[in-house]
């Protein structure tokens, strides 16, 4: 009888580790398929990231390019304002020998009043004179006529 309740706690103790190495193999195969997840998803991951390193470049390529453009305007302002300052110079010299000009034109129009009324004045003398002088030949003529 104890070789019998041997046996049969034998054989349970066989059906037990079959079970045993049944589960162990149920999770290996449940370990096996975890790992083969978790490569999967690791590679996905490794996709996203190279892709988020691609654009973060292609992001700090544009920022240099922006960058580089902004200080061509900047350089580009500055060459303006340099030719601004030298515009605002010559301008003002401008506007000081326009204002010298015009006034010397003041003097001269006035020296030209002064002349035309000096001109008219001498053309009414030599009037003047060529009527005496015509008055005066008249006169010389009518006594010659009555010599």
């Amino acid at each position: 009888a104890e070789v019998r309740r041997l046996e049969s706690l034998v054989a349970k103790l066989q059906g037990e580790v079959a079970e045993a190495k049944k589960g162990e193999q149920a999770a290996n195969e449940e370990m096996r398929g975890a790992h083969a997840q978790h490569a999967v998803a690791s590679k996905q991951l490794q996709g996203r990231i190279e892709q988020a390193e691609e654009s973060l470049d292609e992001i700090q390529g544009l920022f240099d390019l922006q960058s580089a453009e902004l200080d061509t305007v900047k350089s580009g302002k500055a060459g303006v304002e340099v030719v601004l300052v030298r515009v605002r110079a010559t301008l003002t010299t401008t506007e000081g020998a326009l204002k010298t000009e015009e006034g010397k034109v003041r003097v001269l129009t006035s020296e030209k009043a002064a002349l035309q009324a000096s001109l008219a004045k001498t053309q009414k003398q030599v009037r003047d004179a060529e009527a005496a002088l015509s008055h005066s030949h008249d006169r010389a003529r009518a006594r010659a006529k009555l010599l």
